[in-house]
Protein backbone atom coordinates (compact mmCIF):
# COMPACT_ATOMS: atom_id res chain seq x y z
CA UNK A 1 0.00 0.00 0.00
CA UNK A 2 1.43 3.35 -1.07
CA UNK A 3 -0.08 6.23 0.90
CA UNK A 4 2.98 8.42 0.26
CA UNK A 5 2.92 9.53 3.89
CA UNK A 6 6.63 9.83 4.64
CA UNK A 7 7.35 11.90 1.52
CA UNK A 8 4.81 14.48 2.65
CA UNK A 9 5.75 14.88 6.32
CA UNK A 10 8.31 13.89 8.95
CA UNK A 11 7.30 12.29 12.26
CA UNK A 12 9.56 12.82 15.29
CA UNK A 13 8.92 11.34 18.73
CA UNK A 14 9.40 14.13 21.27
CA UNK A 15 9.81 14.59 25.02
CA UNK A 16 9.43 18.32 25.64
CA UNK A 17 10.25 20.20 28.86
CA UNK A 18 8.90 23.70 29.36
CA UNK A 19 8.81 26.03 32.37
CA UNK A 20 6.34 28.70 33.51
CA UNK A 21 7.13 31.07 36.40
CA UNK A 22 4.51 32.93 38.44
CA UNK A 23 6.06 35.76 40.43
CA UNK A 24 4.93 36.48 44.02
CA UNK A 25 1.64 38.44 44.29
CA UNK A 26 0.64 37.40 40.74
CA UNK A 27 -2.41 35.18 40.38
CA UNK A 28 -1.43 33.66 37.04
CA UNK A 29 1.23 33.64 34.34
CA UNK A 30 1.38 32.33 30.79
CA UNK A 31 3.78 31.86 27.88
CA UNK A 32 4.07 29.69 24.79
CA UNK A 33 6.39 27.34 22.94
CA UNK A 34 6.76 27.68 19.15
CA UNK A 35 6.74 24.41 17.22
CA UNK A 36 9.01 25.71 14.46
CA UNK A 37 6.28 26.62 11.99
CA UNK A 38 2.57 27.36 11.99
CA UNK A 39 1.87 24.24 9.94
CA UNK A 40 3.75 21.91 12.32
CA UNK A 41 1.57 19.78 14.56
CA UNK A 42 2.43 18.35 17.98
CA UNK A 43 0.36 15.26 18.73
CA UNK A 44 0.27 15.05 22.52
CA UNK A 45 0.23 11.61 24.13
CA UNK A 46 0.80 12.60 27.76
CA UNK A 47 1.29 15.73 29.90
CA UNK A 48 2.67 15.82 33.44
CA UNK A 49 4.20 18.62 35.52
CA UNK A 50 6.15 19.41 38.67
CA UNK A 51 5.68 22.55 40.76
CA UNK A 52 7.54 24.20 43.62
CA UNK A 53 7.25 27.36 45.70
CA UNK A 54 10.42 29.41 46.21
CA UNK A 55 10.87 31.95 49.01
CA UNK A 56 12.08 35.27 47.54
CA UNK A 57 12.31 37.11 50.89
CA UNK A 58 9.02 39.00 50.64
CA UNK A 59 7.47 40.31 53.83
CA UNK A 60 5.04 37.86 55.37
CA UNK A 61 6.22 34.97 53.23
CA UNK A 62 5.16 31.54 54.40
CA UNK A 63 5.36 28.23 52.63
CA UNK A 64 1.86 26.82 52.80
CA UNK A 65 -0.01 24.87 50.12
CA UNK A 66 -3.74 24.59 50.69
CA UNK A 67 -4.86 23.74 47.15
CA UNK A 68 -3.25 22.20 44.07
CA UNK A 69 -2.28 24.62 41.33
CA UNK A 70 -4.26 24.77 38.08
CA UNK A 71 -2.70 24.48 34.64
CA UNK A 72 -3.82 24.91 31.04
CA UNK A 73 -2.05 23.64 27.90
CA UNK A 74 -3.60 24.90 24.64
CA UNK A 75 -6.87 23.03 24.06
CA UNK A 76 -5.64 19.85 25.71
CA UNK A 77 -5.85 20.91 29.38
CA UNK A 78 -8.01 23.69 30.83
CA UNK A 79 -7.52 24.70 34.47
CA UNK A 80 -6.73 21.12 35.45
CA UNK A 81 -5.20 20.29 38.80
CA UNK A 82 -4.36 16.61 38.31
CA UNK A 83 -2.62 14.38 35.79
CA UNK A 84 -4.42 12.26 33.23
CA UNK A 85 -3.22 8.84 32.08
CA UNK A 86 -1.72 8.76 28.57
CA UNK A 87 -4.34 9.69 25.99
CA UNK A 88 -5.69 6.72 24.05
CA UNK A 89 -5.91 8.99 20.99
CA UNK A 90 -3.20 11.69 20.78
CA UNK A 91 -4.45 15.27 20.71
CA UNK A 92 -3.18 17.77 18.10
CA UNK A 93 -1.73 21.22 18.81
CA UNK A 94 -0.97 23.28 15.70
CA UNK A 95 1.77 25.90 15.39
CA UNK A 96 2.52 26.61 19.04
CA UNK A 97 1.76 25.33 22.54
CA UNK A 98 0.16 27.83 24.95
CA UNK A 99 0.78 27.39 28.69
CA UNK A 100 -0.99 28.98 31.65
CA UNK A 101 -0.55 28.47 35.39
CA UNK A 102 -2.87 29.70 38.17
CA UNK A 103 -1.37 30.18 41.63
CA UNK A 104 -4.07 28.88 43.96
CA UNK A 105 -1.91 29.69 47.02
CA UNK A 106 -1.26 33.34 46.33
CA UNK A 107 -1.34 34.18 50.05
CA UNK A 108 2.05 32.58 50.76
CA UNK A 109 4.06 35.28 48.89
CA UNK A 110 6.33 32.73 47.19
CA UNK A 111 7.39 32.44 43.57
CA UNK A 112 5.73 29.50 41.83
CA UNK A 113 7.71 27.54 39.25
CA UNK A 114 6.07 24.85 37.15
CA UNK A 115 7.90 22.54 34.77
CA UNK A 116 5.84 20.71 32.15
CA UNK A 117 6.77 17.38 30.56
CA UNK A 118 5.05 16.58 27.26
CA UNK A 119 5.40 13.30 25.39
CA UNK A 120 4.19 13.21 21.80
CA UNK A 121 4.98 13.24 18.09
CA UNK A 122 5.95 16.37 16.15
CA UNK A 123 4.76 16.29 12.54
CA UNK A 124 6.45 18.65 10.06
CA UNK A 125 5.01 18.92 6.53
CA UNK A 126 7.55 18.56 3.71
CA UNK A 127 7.69 20.84 0.69
CA UNK A 128 7.21 18.91 -2.53
CA UNK A 129 4.64 17.22 -4.76
CA UNK A 130 1.48 15.87 -3.22
CA UNK A 131 -1.19 17.40 -1.02
CA UNK A 132 -0.31 18.24 2.61
CA UNK A 133 -1.30 15.58 5.10
CA UNK A 134 -4.66 16.05 6.77
CA UNK A 135 -4.96 15.73 10.54
CA UNK A 136 -6.80 12.45 10.00
CA UNK A 137 -3.91 11.05 7.93
CA UNK A 138 -1.39 12.18 10.57
CA UNK A 139 -3.39 10.54 13.34
CA UNK A 140 -3.79 7.30 11.39
CA UNK A 141 -0.02 7.01 10.91
CA UNK A 142 0.76 7.89 14.54
CA UNK A 143 -1.70 5.27 15.81
CA UNK A 144 0.12 2.51 13.88
CA UNK A 145 2.49 0.32 15.87
CA UNK A 146 6.16 0.24 14.92
CA UNK A 147 5.88 -2.90 12.78
CA UNK A 148 3.03 -1.44 10.73
CA UNK A 149 5.00 1.78 10.27
CA UNK A 150 7.92 -0.27 9.03
CA UNK A 151 5.74 -2.13 6.53
CA UNK A 152 4.33 1.14 5.24
CA UNK A 153 7.80 2.69 4.93
CA UNK A 154 9.01 -0.36 2.99
CA UNK A 155 6.01 -0.19 0.62
CA UNK A 156 6.52 3.53 0.05
CA UNK A 157 10.22 3.03 -0.65
CA UNK A 158 9.30 0.47 -3.31
CA UNK A 159 6.77 2.93 -4.75
CA UNK A 160 9.50 5.61 -4.83
CA UNK A 161 11.68 3.35 -6.97
CA UNK A 162 8.78 2.48 -9.27
CA UNK A 163 7.86 6.13 -9.68
CA UNK A 164 11.46 7.05 -10.50
CA UNK A 165 11.68 4.23 -13.07
CA UNK A 166 8.44 5.32 -14.78
CA UNK A 167 9.68 8.91 -14.96
CA UNK A 168 12.98 7.79 -16.48
CA UNK A 169 11.05 5.82 -19.11
CA UNK A 170 9.17 8.99 -20.03
CA UNK A 171 5.85 7.73 -18.66
CA UNK A 172 5.55 10.48 -16.06
CA UNK A 173 5.11 10.28 -12.31
CA UNK A 174 2.54 7.70 -11.27
CA UNK A 175 1.84 9.52 -8.02
CA UNK A 176 1.21 12.82 -9.79
CA UNK A 177 -1.15 11.22 -12.29
CA UNK A 178 -3.05 8.82 -10.06
CA UNK A 179 -3.77 9.92 -6.49
CA UNK A 180 -1.50 8.11 -4.02
CA UNK A 181 -0.30 5.68 -6.69
CA UNK A 182 -3.45 3.56 -7.03
CA UNK A 183 -4.02 3.19 -3.28
CA UNK A 184 -7.17 5.30 -3.25
CA UNK A 185 -8.42 3.60 -6.42
CA UNK A 186 -7.76 0.09 -5.11
CA UNK A 187 -10.10 0.75 -2.17
CA UNK A 188 -13.00 1.15 -4.65
CA UNK A 189 -14.95 -1.60 -6.44
CA UNK A 190 -13.18 -2.76 -9.60
CA UNK A 191 -15.84 -1.36 -11.92
CA UNK A 192 -15.40 2.10 -10.40
CA UNK A 193 -11.60 1.81 -10.57
CA UNK A 194 -11.85 1.16 -14.30
CA UNK A 195 -14.29 4.03 -14.79
CA UNK A 196 -12.00 6.47 -12.97
CA UNK A 197 -8.88 5.42 -14.92
CA UNK A 198 -10.66 5.56 -18.27
CA UNK A 199 -12.16 8.96 -17.42
CA UNK A 200 -8.73 10.34 -16.46
CA UNK A 201 -7.29 9.02 -19.73
CA UNK A 202 -10.10 10.59 -21.75
CA UNK A 203 -9.57 13.98 -20.10
CA UNK A 204 -5.80 13.92 -20.50
CA UNK A 205 -5.18 13.16 -16.83
CA UNK A 206 -2.73 10.41 -17.77
CA UNK A 207 0.35 10.85 -19.87
CA UNK A 208 0.06 9.16 -23.30
CA UNK A 209 2.89 6.82 -22.39
CA UNK A 210 1.27 5.65 -19.17
CA UNK A 211 -2.15 5.32 -20.80
CA UNK A 212 -0.58 3.12 -23.48
CA UNK A 213 1.35 1.09 -20.91
CA UNK A 214 -1.84 0.46 -18.94
CA UNK A 215 -3.57 -0.58 -22.19
CA UNK A 216 -6.59 1.56 -21.34
CA UNK A 217 -8.63 0.51 -24.36
CA UNK A 218 -8.37 -3.12 -23.33
CA UNK A 219 -10.11 -2.49 -20.02
CA UNK A 220 -13.73 -3.68 -19.68
CA UNK A 221 -16.32 -1.22 -20.93
CA UNK A 222 -14.98 -0.52 -24.38
CA UNK A 223 -12.60 2.17 -25.64
CA UNK A 224 -12.17 5.43 -23.75
CA UNK A 225 -14.49 8.31 -24.50
CA UNK A 226 -13.29 11.83 -25.21
CA UNK A 227 -16.78 13.27 -25.59
CA UNK A 228 -17.41 11.81 -29.09
CA UNK A 229 -20.05 9.11 -29.76
CA UNK A 230 -18.72 5.57 -29.58
CA UNK A 231 -18.26 3.80 -32.89
CA UNK A 232 -20.38 0.70 -33.40
CA UNK A 233 -18.39 -2.47 -33.86
CA UNK A 234 -19.06 -4.75 -36.82
CA UNK A 235 -21.08 -7.27 -34.79
CA UNK A 236 -23.50 -4.65 -33.44
CA UNK A 237 -26.81 -4.05 -35.24
CA UNK A 238 -27.78 -0.44 -34.41
CA UNK A 239 -31.40 -0.95 -35.50
CA UNK A 240 -31.81 -3.97 -33.25
CA UNK A 241 -30.26 -2.12 -30.31
CA UNK A 242 -32.54 0.87 -30.90
CA UNK A 243 -35.62 -1.36 -31.02
CA UNK A 244 -34.53 -3.01 -27.76
CA UNK A 245 -34.18 0.40 -26.15
CA UNK A 246 -37.66 1.48 -27.33
CA UNK A 247 -39.19 -1.76 -26.07
CA UNK A 248 -37.59 -1.43 -22.66
CA UNK A 249 -38.69 2.19 -22.35
CA UNK A 250 -42.32 1.26 -23.16
CA UNK A 251 -42.25 -1.43 -20.49
CA UNK A 252 -40.73 0.65 -17.66
CA UNK A 253 -42.34 4.04 -18.38
CA UNK A 254 -45.16 5.06 -15.98
CA UNK A 255 -48.65 5.28 -17.44
CA UNK A 256 -48.75 9.08 -17.22
CA UNK A 257 -45.66 9.29 -19.49
CA UNK A 258 -47.15 7.25 -22.34
CA UNK A 259 -48.66 10.31 -24.01
CA UNK A 260 -45.38 12.24 -23.92
CA UNK A 261 -42.97 9.46 -24.84
CA UNK A 262 -44.47 8.71 -28.26
CA UNK A 263 -42.92 6.11 -30.51
CA UNK A 264 -41.26 8.73 -32.72
CA UNK A 265 -39.77 10.51 -29.70
CA UNK A 266 -38.50 7.23 -28.27
CA UNK A 267 -36.93 6.29 -31.60
CA UNK A 268 -35.00 9.57 -31.66
CA UNK A 269 -33.84 9.02 -28.07
CA UNK A 270 -32.94 5.39 -28.82
CA UNK A 271 -30.82 6.33 -31.82
CA UNK A 272 -28.90 8.91 -29.80
CA UNK A 273 -28.37 6.50 -26.90
CA UNK A 274 -27.07 3.72 -29.15
CA UNK A 275 -24.63 6.15 -30.79
CA UNK A 276 -23.40 7.11 -27.30
CA UNK A 277 -22.72 3.49 -26.49
CA UNK A 278 -25.92 2.08 -24.99
CA UNK A 279 -26.20 -1.68 -25.42
CA UNK A 280 -28.76 -4.25 -24.36
CA UNK A 281 -26.95 -6.70 -22.05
Amino acid sequence: MDLNILNRASFDDKQIRHRVVVQPTLYEASNHLDLGGMTNVLWVKEITWQSKYIDTGMYGAKKEVKAPIKVSVSDVLTDDSHFYPPFIQPKPIVGRVDFKVINTNLFNNHRLEVEFFITGVLVKPKIGPGDPLTLKEMLAFIMLDSSKRGELAFAEAAADQLDETLSQLGLGSLRNQLPKGFTALKSLPESIQIAVIKSMAAKGGLSPGLAEALNINALPGGPISSGMPLQLTADIDPEREANSFVGDMFIVSPDDCQGVLTKSVLQQIAKAMVEKGWRRI
